[in-house]
């Protein structure tokens, strides 16, 4: 499996993508927060502890990612996607960035 983790800005949105590549799956994970006006809660925003919108695609079937198919998601699948975005954005150093990859 490939695990691409991008990030950008686009005001006053911010999200992060996770790319899975592999034999069984290609899809497309993102999620998005909003760091708009400065707040007590700005800080959850930029560190991604507050998610407001999730992505999802299946490029095989959806290569112009026109249909969101989050919410039809399973349970399962969500927290494993969270988890695998989570451990690839918070990696450090090449020993701990390939321990992150399924």
């Amino acid at each position: 499996m490939i695990l691409l983790v991008a990030d950008a800005i686009r005001w006053p949105w911010q999200h992060r993508c996770l790319r899975i590549l592999n034999a069984t799956a290609n899809k497309l994970y993102c999620e998005f927060t909003n760091v708009g006006p400065a707040s007590e809660a700005a800080e959850s925003y930029w560190h991604f502890e507050t998610i407001l919108f999730h992505e999802l695609f299946d490029l095989s079937t959806d290569f112009f990612q026109k249909t969101n198919v989050y919410k039809a998601a399973s349970a399962e699948m969500k927290a494993e996607l969270a988890a695998w975005m989570l451990a690839a954005y918070k990696c450090d150093g090449a020993a701990e960035c390939h321990a992150a990859r399924v």
